[in-house]
Order: structure tokens, then C-alpha cells, then sequence
């Protein structure tokens, strides 16, 4: 009887003493397919919510600064350094475009946590890949983006004002590539 009592004991606690899984990272995609899903992305600064055709988010800047927020995430900053993402702007648009951050540790955005990038304004749809590792507040979990796809002077050309995002990734690096 002594002996069963003593493996009761024994095996809760074996239990409780067990290790706890860290967190893993989680490859973020955003494909704009589906019309009418901005798949949680907020815009603001355009003249809608814009446009989902053809598996590409459209939409026309109001101003010089337009954002484009994603929702909420849990990127592992130590190990998704790059995001990457295709965009087309207006010919001829001179600009950078740059992406903000917040994280669990600092949750405003600020300047300081942000990452410029140079843009290619031939009319043409590109692939961006933004080293956001090159910002030393780029660790921790990050829990949202701020994308400004270019912040100009106002007023810019209308041919100028539109902005087309075929897709935007964050991927675990440390996954193979596929």
C-alpha cells in the first residue's frame, strides 16, 4: 500500500517539473486574393480602404505620408530579421519608403524604431527585402508594422499617388527555404 501512495506522489511532480516550450517564430504571409480582405492590414492616409484585384492591395495616397498598418503579430525578432514584400509605385516618384515597429517592450512608434529603405520608381512591380536587423531596437517580439510605402512633400502628381502591394512576408529565417 506504501508503495502506491509513494508513485502518486512522485508522478504530479514529475509533470510539474517538466520544461516549458520556448515560443517557436511563425512565417507571416499576406497574399491580397481574396476582394475585399485586407487580411487585417488598416490603411490610412489613402483614399479608401483600398482595392483587392488580381491578387494585389491598390490603393491612392491623400497625403505625402500615407501608413499602412498590419495586425496584431508575434515576430521573433532574433530570428525574422527581413521582411520582404513586392510593391509597385507611380513613375517617377522620388522618395524612400521606410517601416516602423513597435514591440512588447517599447509599444509606440517612434523614428527611432524604424528602417528606410530605397524605393525603385519605374511604374514596375519589384521585390523589396528591408534588413530590419539594422536596427539595434529590432529584438524582442515585435507586435506590429507600420508600413510607409514612401513619405513625400504634398502635393505629388496623381500618376504618382499609387501604391501596389502584390504580397508581405516576415519568414523564420531559421526554417529552410522551401
Amino acid at each position: 500500500m506504501m508503495n502506491i501512495r509513494f508513485i502518486f506522489v512522485i508522478f504530479p511532480i514529475l509533470f510539474c517539473a517538466a520544461p516549458v516550450p520556448t515560443a517557436v517564430a511563425k512565417d507571416y504571409s499576406w497574399e491580397f486574393n481574396n476582394p475585399d480582405d485586407l487580411e487585417g492590414w488598416k490603411l490610412d492616409g489613402f483614399t479608401d480602404k483600398g482595392d483587392i484585384a488580381n491578387g494585389t492591395l491598390k490603393a491612392t495616397a491623400t497625403r505625402g505620408n500615407p501608413h499602412i498598418f498590419s495586425p496584431g503579430v508575434e515576430i521573433d525578432a532574433a530570428n525574422q530579421g527581413s521582411i520582404i514584400f513586392s510593391m509597385k509605385l507611380g513613375k517617377g516618384i522620388r522618395s524612400k519608403g521606410c517601416l516602423l515597429f513597435i514591440t512588447e517592450d517599447q509599444p509606440n512608434y517612434s523614428d527611432e524604431a524604424q528602417v528606410i529603405f530605397n524605393l525603385k520608381a519605374d511604374g514596375e512591380m519589384h521585390e523589396y527585402e528591408v534588413d530590419m536587423g539594422k536596427n539595434p531596437l529590432w529584438k524582442g517580439k515585435v507586435i506590429q508594422l507600420r508600413f510607409q510605402p514612401f513619405f513625400v512633400q504634398w502635393p505629388l502628381p496623381e500618376e504618382q499617388r499609387t501604391v501596389e502591394i502584390d504580397w508581405f512576408r516576415v519568414p523564420d529565417l531559421n526554417e529552410p527555404k522551401k
